[in-house]
């Protein structure tokens, strides 16, 4: 059964049930008695939803290919909505008989029915607000006033929807070109499409247009991911001393000095960050600084962390996908669940980094030379600073007695140096 026959299943069954509602709700007692039905007929048809969609093929789709429209949800969903079903009925049974009776009887009938509506409203309300909270305050200031093409941009960017997004902000540049939020929001975007020696130019025009910590820590991200980590990690310093608050941006100086094996002032510098500041990347990064020196406990108390905090930064737009969740539990063991995580990752961006770095140290903890080169290059066609990263890694050095490895990261060690190259050419060029 394909994903497209059980999502017209599943909207013509909620689409039915509500029209039938609506004429139930009108008085028609022909209608009640079909709702009625339809009422029963939730659980059993929940259940063979979840079924077939346990089953489905995904109409023979390549599992690394990015989905061309919204994705159905999974058979857990159909479970929890076959469950719900069943305590329904069961609470109309039960409130319909005391109510019957009248009295005491009745009013317990009506706490029944309250019980049950708090029990599923608030928690389905709340699930929406977690959903559309992170996002309602750009959604609203994309609708009205003068600087809309900006917030526009920034909820597409974060919905994912990059080139609306560059068009809403470039639209935005024309009318405000001294608001330097909107090259930086570009630079961001284009860090999104691996476009790091343009997401760079923009994230520089930011700064040149007003030197704010937040074009600051725009600008070191990008040098860092053309792999220029000294220079990174000094506009990072920049940055924090001119806002030491600044959320979720401690990761990069972080990982800069984690590439350079400063691992002391990595650590010095991560665990020093306030506990209700920290993020799933700034985690990760503790932890890779803490197995980097050898302090395996502690490492791994920190990748434990990472993991648990990874949904709701999932959530609020801070990490975009589902990458360093797999390779958080890839360092933990957990390959199968890393292994969903990654490929999850990858179907929505074959070139996500993270995704990439995750699924080949799964391959290098299964031993699957093969496949773990296939994804090295991958990621050296993306990022060559990532392959360095991997390949300069303890976890992967024993590959280097191959000589496909060595080969491997001699391209990708010139290929990185070339870029860094032109990134310190064009800053020591006369403006």
């Amino acid at each position: 059964m394909s994903t497209r026959v059980l999502a017209y299943m599943l909207t013509g069954f909620m689409c039915a049930g509500s029209a039938v509602a609506v004429v139930a709700l009108a008085g028609s007692p022909l209608a009640g008695a079909v709702l009625g039905v339809f009422v029963l007929a939730i659980p059993p048809s929940m259940l063979v939803l979840a079924v077939a969609r346990k089953f489905t093929n995904r109409d023979g789709q390549d599992l690394q290919a990015k989905p061309t429209g919204p994705q159905l949800p999974g058979s857990k969903l159909f479970l929890a909505l076959a469950a719900l079903g069943v305590a329904g009925i069961a609470m109309i049974i039960s409130s319909t008989a005391l109510r019957n009776e009248g009295g005491l009887a009745a009013v317990g009938g009506w706490l029944i029915i309250l019980a049950f509506a708090c029990l599923t409203i608030v928690p389905v309300a709340g699930i929406i607000f977690l959903r559309i909270a992170p996002t309602l305050p750009v959604a609203v200031r994309s609708l009205t006033g003068p600087r809309r093409r900006l917030y526009r941009g920034m909820l597409r960017s974060l919905d994912g929807r990059l080139e609306g997004a560059a068009e809403a902000l470039v639209a935005y540049e024309k009318d405000y070109p001294d608001d330097n939020r909107a090259p930086g929001v570009r630079s961001a975007v284009l860090v999104r499409q691996h476009r790091y020696e343009d997401a760079l130019l923009q994230a520089e025009r930011a700064v040149d247009i007003r030197r704010t910590p937040e074009a600051l820590i725009t600008k070191a991200q990008c040098l860092a991911l053309l792999g220029a980590y000294e220079e990174a990690l000094a506009e990072a310093q920049v940055a924090f001393a001119m806002k030491p608050d600044l959320f979720a941006a401690s990761h990069i100086p972080g990982a800069a000095l984690v590439e350079l094996r400063l691992l002391d002032e990595a650590i010095s510098l991560l665990e020093g960050e306030r506990r209700n500041r920290r993020t799933a990347a700034s985690l990760f990064t503790l932890a890779e600084a803490y197995r980097l020196r050898g302090s395996k406990a502690d490492s791994i108390k920190a990748y434990e962390q990472t993991v648990k905090l990874m949904p709701l930064n999932i959530i609020f737009r801070i990490v975009p996908n589902e990458g360093l969740w797999a390779c958080a539990l890839v360092k933990l063991g957990n390959l199968d669940k890393a292994e969903k995580r990654a490929t999850a990752t990858l179907r929505a961006d074959p070139t996500d980094l993270l995704g990439l770095h995750a699924r080949a140290l799964i391959e290098m903890r299964r031993g699957d030379r093969d496949q773990l080169e296939e994804y090295l290059r991958r990621l050296l066609n993306v990022r060559p600073a990532s392959a360095v990263e991997a390949l300069i890694d303890p976890d992967f050095t024993p590959l280097l007695a191959e000589k496909r490895f060595r080969e491997l990261l001699a391209w990708a060690l010139g290929a990185q140096r070339q870029a860094r190259e032109r990134v310190l050419a064009r800053s020591n060029s006369p403006a």
